[in-house]
């Protein structure tokens, strides 16, 4: 397994990947599947998970001393097999090497998984939006 800097080139495994996984919760929360955070791919804020092919990817943003985690995603067939463990493994040492105090992410309060996921990781839920 490794996970690298993204290329513009995976620009569109990563559109690929986040419609295949997401789309679905997006149109139940917001009506219709549109990748809001996709508008400005950067490559410098993307990571790619792969194993002979891309298997997912990281999307962060670090404003100030935060870094906020965009977007994780791991090909279906992968999920539950300590891929994305292995890729928030990165976030966070993305976070100490820079000296980033604190780490956020959101998701959907209807994405199940993904709380589980974050919750099994030691992330703390602050507040909830009944949006």
């Amino acid at each position: 397994m490794e996970i690298r800097k993204a290329f513009y080139g995976d620009s569109e495994f990563v559109r690929s990947l986040d419609k295949e996984n997401m789309e679905s919760i997006i149109k139940e929360n917001e009506g219709e599947y549109n990748s809001y955070w996709f508008k400005d791919f950067n490559p410098d804020k993307c990571f790619i998970l792969e194993e002979k092919e891309p298997l997912g990817f990281l999307y962060i943003h670090n404003p100030g001393n935060n870094l906020n985690i965009i977007n994780i995603q791991i090909r279906k067939s992968f999920q539950g097999k300590g891929y994305g463990k292995a890729i928030l493994k990165k976030a966070i040492q993305i976070a100490k090497k820079n000296n980033l105090k604190k780490i956020f992410l959101e998701t959907y309060n209807n994405n199940e998984q993904a709380k589980a996921f974050y919750k099994k990781q030691g992330f703390n839920f602050w507040t909830v939006d009944d949006e």
